[in-house]
């Protein structure tokens, strides 16, 4: 009878200790999808910890905040804009949350300019003297750039009205590409 009170109280134990190592941590969970993040940029399976850390610990503000960057990493900005807005839903004035939501708008903004075929520019320059006797000087700029598939090209138009004399200046430039991957004024 004691040798089945033994045996029953081992196993048990075994299995408490089994559980026991079964618990997962979110902090470890965090600090791993992080290093999967920043060191090796593996980004679905720091994915997959952020979500099961979520599971966990679903108002854990940090984890949220990582798979937002990580949804805007893999370019799903739906997703990354989802999990910024549950932040914010919770703690309004969260920096980082903030933040990443700006830049997250201002990188959208940025490519949606940077798709456009036709840019028209105008800008004034007024230069301002204290001293009697001297005029101001006025600036203008006028541009048109037009991309196509060999390159840019661009036309200024520079108007200066200087306090002795007005001028215009005529400027073409062209930005041929070398490479599918150039850069384009």
């Amino acid at each position: 009878m004691k040798i089945k009170h033994i045996i029953l109280i081992v196993l048990l134990n075994c299995m408490a200790f089994n559980l026991h190592a079964q618990k997962v941590d979110v902090d470890k969970l965090l600090k791993q999808a992080l290093h999967e993040t920043n060191v090796t940029k593996n980004y679905p399976k720091a994915k997959t910890l952020a979500k099961k850390g979520l599971k966990i610990s679903p108002n854990y503000t940090d984890i949220r905040l990582l798979l937002g960057r990580l949804y805007r990493l893999t370019d799903q900005p739906d997703s990354a804009r989802l999990e910024f807005a549950k932040v914010l839903a919770k703690e309004p004035t969260n920096a980082d949350a903030l933040n990443y939501l700006k830049s997250l708008d201002n990188a959208q903004e940025a490519d949606e300019i940077a798709s456009l075929k036709n840019r028209v520019s105008i800008t004034y320059n007024p230069t301002f003297f204290e001293r009697e006797g001297k005029n101001n000087w006025n600036l203008l700029n006028v541009y048109y750039a037009r991309l196509t598939k060999y390159g840019t090209i661009l036309g200024r138009i520079n108007y200066a009205n200087r306090s002795y004399a007005d001028g215009l200046q005529y400027e073409l430039e062209a930005y041929p590409k070398h490479k599918t991957n150039n850069y384009w004024v």
